[in-house]
């Protein structure tokens, strides 16, 4: 910048007035998921990205959310820092998600033996074989949200899944022995 002021100026300041353009800038976005086990995160390194947008733009939830929602079945995105774009191109977003806590419930139909398991998305879990006399566990039935069977004879999922889930014991008839007393 060249600045011509007149030899005959006499006044002590000289205010020049500069403006500036804002310029698309360059930033970064990393994605941390809460552990199963803890309550601490880990960086997914596949979901880096890198964008740019102009200076001192702030960036909403919704334009950092992970884009591919299958990635972040079973989180909620809690929040990022910083929220603008700094001139120098260093920003860099780091944005949080929590695992989701899920209910799988049992529904032993007589039987007994099986609780309920409130975990993280991703827990993994194992369930014992109910039990009912005069019968034989069968297998479980994936219930829909009116209690409809939804599916006889589902595999239970070797982890928490991404929803609330309901399961119905099924049970086959035994032949049994009994006494038959006759008192006279």
């Amino acid at each position: 910048v060249t600045l011509n002021i007149p030899a005959d100026y006499t006044a002590a300041q000289y205010v020049v007035n500069v403006y500036y353009k804002a310029i698309d800038v360059p930033y970064a976005v990393r994605y941390y998921f809460q552990n199963i086990n803890d309550d601490m995160y880990s960086e997914n390194m596949g979901l880096y990205r890198i964008s740019s947008a102009k200076t001192g733009t702030i960036i909403s939830n919704e334009q950092l959310a992970v884009q591919d929602e299958e990635t972040a079945k079973g989180f909620t995105k809690l929040y990022h820092y910083p929220e603008a774009v700094a001139a120098d191109g260093s920003t860099v977003f780091q944005c949080y998600y929590d695992c989701n806590y899920y209910m799988v419930k049992f529904d032993m139909d007589g039987g007994y033996g099986t609780e309920p398991i409130y975990a993280r998305y991703g827990t993994p879990f194992v369930v014992n074989a109910p039990t009912r006399h005069g019968y034989v566990f069968d297998g479980w039935a994936l219930l829909g949200d009116n209690g409809e069977i939804v599916q006889e004879h589902a595999t239970l999922p070797a982890t928490v899944p991404a929803e609330s889930r309901n399961y119905r014991a099924l049970w086959k008839t035994v032949n049994t022995q009994y006494t038959v007393a006759y008192w006279l």
